[in-house]
This record gives C-alpha cells, structure tokens and sequence, in this order.
C-alpha cells in the first residue's frame, strides 16, 4: 500500500499549494507517495484546472465556509486506501527527503505531531474567556476530555490511516458542534482545537528535527513550519534568511519542474 501527503487549497491558497508540490518534488525524488489536494465542492472545477499539468489526486469534498474546517477531511475513510499519511498546511517548506518518515509509523495507532508550550484548554479559554454566557461548555469540556494536557499543533501531521475508522469524522463534527461557540482559536474558530480533543490520547510527540516551526527548528529539520502569522510569503526575516523574495525562490523551483 502506498504512502500519501495531503494539502488543503481552496481558491485562496491553490498559489501556494503549487509552490508547496513544486517544492516537495524538488526535495524528493524516490517518488514513494501519493499527494492529495483536499478542496470544496465550489471551487473544484477550478482548482482542477490549476493543477491539472501536477501529478496530484484531487479530493473534492462538501464543506462550510471556514477553510479551516476542511482540515477535518484529512481523517475521512477515503484515506485509508494508503498506509501512513503526511498532512501539511499550505505554509511549511520541505527542506530535505521525506520519504524515511513514513517509516515512523509503520504498525503503529499514534499520529506524530510537534506539542506546544500550552494546555489545550488554552485553545479554547485564550480566544474566548469563560464567561457566566458559555460557563456551562467550558463545564462539560472539563468533565469530558483532559484539556490540562499539552496541546499539539495540526500544522504538520504523520500518522497511520489504521487511526481512521467509520466514527472519527462523526466524533470530530460533534465536538466541533458542541464547543463550536466556545471555539475563537484564530479568530473565527479553528481546527486545532477540535483536532487535539479528538487525538489527543493518540498524539505522541515527534522530533524537532523533523519538524521545525520558524525561530525555533533545528538546522536538519525536513520540514519548516510558518505557522499563519509567520507565513513564508510575507516573511522577511525568513526573505533575507534566503536572500531573495520567498515567491522567487518558489518560481526557480517551479521553471526546474516539468509535470507535463
């Protein structure tokens, strides 16, 4: 069974997801997965159409209106036609071969993930306080789920698909429904919150030097992460860093590729 990388690209972000393919098959020439571009059912047709020279699957799937949301998709049973799965946000750059990775998780129901300074409960509380209004949900999440542990962050995620079943997508929607009011994280509600409670109990820690998230990665991580505040396309620390203009160090990897 082969191996597979999933993206998320709605119209928004399909300019850096090209940058992201390009650079992924730049790194990696073993060629020993599959990439997998998740996008909604509206922007489909078009999102077909710009990638259609890229040796990608697209998976097209109904969503609501926060992109976030399609992050959830990563977990559908559609996936586990392949073994292991690396999923990465639109703003991370692949810095060396990330073919050994897969090997982590061979046989095994953990998702790798990097673990952040703060409790899970943080997701939640830091965007919106515990008022007398949501006391009640903030009740039932605490009965519920051990939010005092360290959260993880989705923005790079390497796990079996033996960690999908036929409920996992159910429970992901009915929690982010039950705290959907409680869920501020990034401002309009995010997918890490609901994520970690669902994985949390699954999630092991991965080493930095596999993934990196800017100002903090070790000097042989293969993956660097951004994080959205940071994001490699307006980036000037990390501009300078390079040299030149992120877009232009992307397009000399793109004219060095040919898909057609």
């Amino acid at each position: 069974m082969r191996n597979a990388v999933i993206l998320i690209a709605n119209l928004i972000y399909i300019k850096y997801a090209k940058y992201l393919i390009n650079n992924i098959k730049d790194k990696n020439k073993d060629n020993n997965f599959d990439i997998v571009v998740i996008t909604n059912d509206e922007d489909f047709i078009q999102v077909q159409n710009q990638l259609k020279n890229y040796p990608v699957i697209i998976r097209s799937v109904d969503n609501e209106d926060n992109v976030f949301y399609l992050k959830y998709h990563i977990f559908d049973e559609y996936f586990k036609q392949w073994e292991n799965i690396l999923y990465l946000d639109c703003d991370t750059i692949i810095l060396g071969d990330i073919s050994n990775l897969f090997n982590l998780t061979n046989a095994t129901d953990k998702m790798f993930a990097s673990f952040e300074p703060w409790e899970v409960i943080r997701y939640f509380d830091s965007y919106c306080p515990q008022t007398e209004d949501n006391f009640k949900d903030y009740e039932s999440l605490l009965k519920e789920k051990s939010i005092n542990s360290k959260g993880f962050n989705t923005g790079i995620l390497l796990y079996n698909s033996s960690i999908i079943s036929k409920q996992t997508t159910c429970e992901i929607y009915k929690y982010h429904e039950k705290y959907q009011k409680i869920n501020k994280h990034t401002g309009n509600g995010g997918d890490q919150p609901i994520i970690n409670l669902v994985f949390q109990q699954k999630c092991k820690e991965i080493p930095n030097n596999y993934f990196g998230y800017w100002e903090k990665y070790d000097e042989n991580s293969l993956i660097l992460h951004f994080t959205h505040w940071h994001a490699p396309w307006f980036n000037q620390r990390f501009n300078e860093k390079i040299n030149e203009k992120y877009v232009d160090y992307c397009d000399k990897i793109f004219n060095k590729i040919n898909f057609e």
